[in-house]
């Protein structure tokens, strides 16, 4: 089961986006909530947020999604089951929460919203919310035996050490015989062993790294093999680059003439 979580701002937007009817929303849980309308739910969260007028991020947006399989086993209380030890793992139990099952598409999942101002006007703290909510799912899915992220990563790499080891096979072949001293080389040299390499661009526009499709099969690069990583690639380049200047300058001091 995999968690995420952040601090958001736009409550009615999310409420109205969990209970979304396109999603075949159903309401699993509330948590000192007494309203079942979206906007009546919205009022109650924000009499508390008004108690804290300086924590503007003061609604916690949590997914909480096993896998597939777990998904489709799972009956409607265990879901509240699911959010209720998350809830309880966040140390969020004494905070307002509402919670919405998506069952819309085979991948069934939650979406939980959970106030962070207490009842005493304090608002709790957001800071490594991610991983936070990542480690509490992990605690979770172990307790009420759903697959961990950590299992389903495990399998996949299982299932699909072949092929990783035939990609990274490929990847030695180019760095070593083809000696890419960028990027665009390297992809253009991997496209030719029939391995597309696609760069990943964050919303920023910044380089993060690659994805790896082979055949059927598809990779972060770093998954393949962790010479594969961004920082190991641009290891790679800059040592032919250095290649490449010590050849010019033996060439050079040479007259181009060798033995």
């Amino acid at each position: 089961m995999v968690g995420l979580g952040q601090s958001i701002s736009h409550l009615q937007a999310s409420l109205e986006y969990g209970n979304d009817s396109d999603k075949s929303a159903v309401l699993v849980l509330k948590r000192n909530i007494m309203a079942t309308d979206i906007r009546d739910i919205t009022k109650e969260f924000k009499l508390l947020h008004e108690l804290n007028a300086n924590c503007t991020r003061n609604m916690l947006s949590f997914v909480l999604s096993p896998t597939i399989k777990d998904g489709q086993r799972v009956v409607l209380k265990d879901w509240n089951k699911i959010v209720s030890e998350f809830i309880k793992e966040m140390g969020l139990n004494e905070h307002q929460s509402v919670a919405y099952l998506h069952q819309d598409k085979p991948h069934k999942h939650i979406h939980l919203y959970t106030s962070r101002i207490g009842f005493d006007g304090r608002a709790v703290s957001d800071s490594y919310i991610g991983g936070k909510s990542m480690k509490a799912a992990e605690r979770v899915a172990k307790r009420l035996g759903l697959e961990t992220t950590t299992e389903v990563r495990e399998q996949k790499q299982s299932k699909t050490k072949e092929v990783r080891t035939e990609i990274f096979q490929l990847h030695k072949k180019v760095i070593s015989e083809m000696v890419p001293e960028d990027l665009s080389s390297y992809i253009s040299y991997m496209k030719a062993q029939g391995v597309y390499v696609i760069k990943s661009i964050d919303k920023f526009g910044n380089y993060r790294g690659c994805r790896i499709h082979y055949k059927e099969y598809n990779f972060k690069a770093s998954e393949v093999h962790r010479q594969l990583s961004k920082n190991n690639l641009e290891k790679a380049f800059a040592k032919a680059q250095q290649l490449k200047s010590k050849n010019n300058d033996t060439i050079r001091k040479t007259g181009g003439i060798t033995r």
